[in-house]
């Protein structure tokens, strides 16, 4: 298992994974996992989400097949890789420099618990945030499985400070 910063725990992901995915979904993916052949190691699945993570601070959210799976769980809800594209550019368009900071990681096998800190300043209304030209931060827990190297189910918490 690969931790960074001591930020996550094992323990830590257990209970997030409990809390954001569903039973039937968890089990759907293990399934899937075990049917879609070689599992990424821990090492590839950092440098997968380091190269994610990334793309989203360059703003290439058309790079988004490359990391997520044509249909995906979000938070426990039925999407699609379109959908989180949607909603990257929307984001985009409220903070132009929104960017994530990695914070702590924990890989467990195909699962990644993730702490992130997003900032930027808004030029429209974000997450509840007004645009008045004042940076701001959002603290994120982000839940992700990984299956034939693509996100299959991604889940996030986010708290907002000013």
């Amino acid at each position: 298992m690969i931790v960074s910063k001591k930020l996550l725990t094992r323990t830590a992901i257990a209970a997030a994974l409990a809390g954001l995915v569903p039973v039937g979904v968890a089990h759907a993916q293990e399934a899937s996992t075990a049917a879609a052949g070689r599992t990424m190691s821990e090492s590839e699945i950092r440098q997968f989400y380091d190269r994610y993570i990334a793309a989203l601070n360059a703003h290439e959210f058309d790079r988004m097949p490359e990391f997520i799976a044509d249909t995906v769980s979000l938070n426990g809800n039925p999407g699609t890789r379109a959908d989180v594209m949607a909603v990257l550019k929307g984001d985009a368009v409220k903070v132009p420099d929104l960017k994530w900071r990695l914070d702590g990681i924990v890989i467990d096998g195909n699962r990644i618990g993730a702490r992130l800190t997003n900032f930027g300043k808004p030029v429209q209304a974000w997450l509840g945030v007004p645009a008045t030209g004042k940076s701001f931060e959002v603290t994120e827990y982000a839940v992700y499985t990984v299956s034939n190297g693509r996100f299959i189910h991604m889940a996030a918490i986010q708290t907002i400070g000013r």
